[in-house]
């Protein structure tokens, strides 16, 4: 859609000053919709980025930070949270890199995809973040799961 708009504000036909086609409501409203939805994606997107950068560092307080008090539940503390995904989701622990795939935000709660690469593993896994909202607007990670090329938790 992009590409198609900044083609048209390109062509010869607008620059010589002739209008253009008129777009259907329902594509630009589409159109309208997924920025929407990839604005709102964004700080989910960065509370994600900062837990996989807190986690490449060894940063176990920092890590278990960005995870919400009902998160906390199943650890005793930062460290043991940390030890946890180095002993159980070593591709969390272990990771080269990453991108991010679909994600979908509601007004309190967000699922996020990400594709995950190992620096042991020749085949990427995909984990899937749930986020919640906090009263302060801040998106915390509620739960992850990962899987394999089957789509098979881990």
């Amino acid at each position: 859609m992009v590409l198609g708009v900044v083609a048209a504000l390109s062509s010869p036909a607008h620059a010589a000053g002739e209008s253009m086609p008129p777009q259907p409501a329902a594509q630009l409203a589409a159109g309208r919709g997924a920025q929407d939805m990839m604005a709102a994606l964004d700080p989910v997107r960065g509370a994600i980025r900062r837990q996989m950068e807190a986690i490449r560092a060894r940063d176990a307080a920092g890590a278990f930070a960005l995870t919400t008090a009902g998160f906390h539940e199943d650890y005793k503390n930062a460290g043991d949270f940390l030890g946890r995904i180095r002993a159980e989701n070593r591709i969390l622990y272990n990771y080269a890199d990453f991108r991010f795939l679909d994600g979908h935000v509601t007004d309190n709660a967000a699922v996020q995809r990400l594709e995950v690469h190992d620096r042991f593993r020749d085949d990427p896994v995909t984990v899937i973040f749930r986020l919640q909202r906090q009263e302060d607007g801040q998106w915390l990670i509620d739960s992850f799961a990962v899987l394999d090329a089957d789509a098979q938790p881990i």
